[in-house]
């Protein structure tokens, strides 16, 4: 989180208005929401650019949080993949199973029971990653380079309500005092352990 901050007051972008930089990329987000998955590739890609190659962003942070938000991704898929079906009665809807099976990868078949990847499912998959990936390149080009005083300056401009904006500032100080903590913890644990050596 203190790189975070650090790099949102050191990138090359830091100068432009915060209100611009925040409206282009909300108006991004709301294209990479809606638009094909090629729109949303050449978004994700002109915001790596600007963030990366322009706000000398280091390319291993951004990789790192990168990684780290699709984890949760990575980790949704077999529920988004995998299917069950049925094969006891091959009627109605367990025919239109069985032939679903059929057009994608069988993984697993029991006596009455399989398990498929339909291909209808990796391209609904493909498309969610596509829609994701557009939307955080929206989001860590803010993050990454506004700061965030800046960042409740512009939402002050946009009428947000006061007892949201205080909250935010308290949460923003916390995540700080949390790191100090957790780090002085940690030190004291190391000093202790190796006195026990």
């Amino acid at each position: 989180m203190k790189w975070i901050d650090t790099i949102s007051y050191s990138n090359k972008l830091r100068d432009l208005p915060a209100f611009w930089k925040c409206g282009l990329a909300a108006l991004l987000l709301l294209l990479a929401y809606l638009a094909h998955p090629l729109v949303q590739l050449a978004i994700f890609g002109w915001l790596v650019l600007w963030t990366v190659g322009y706000a000398k962003v280091p390319a291993k942070l951004y990789a790192a949080l990168l990684f780290s938000s699709c984890l949760l991704f990575i980790l949704s898929l077999p529920a988004l993949l995998i299917e069950l079906t049925s094969t006891s009665s091959i009627s109605g809807s367990a025919a239109g199973n069985l032939a679903a099976a059929k057009a994608g990868w069988v993984l697993v078949s029991w006596e009455l029971l399989s398990l498929y990847v339909p291909e209808a499912s990796v391209a609904l998959a493909g498309y969610i990653f596509t829609r994701i990936l557009a939307c955080l390149a929206c989001m860590f080009f803010i993050t990454l380079t506004t700061p965030f005083p800046e960042l409740l300056q512009v939402l002050k401009r946009l009428k947000m309500p006061q007892i949201v904006l205080e909250l935010m500032i308290i949460m923003y100080r916390f995540i700080f005092l949390l790191l100090d903590t957790a780090g002085a913890m940690l030190i004291a644990q190391r000093a202790r352990r190796s006195k026990q050596l």
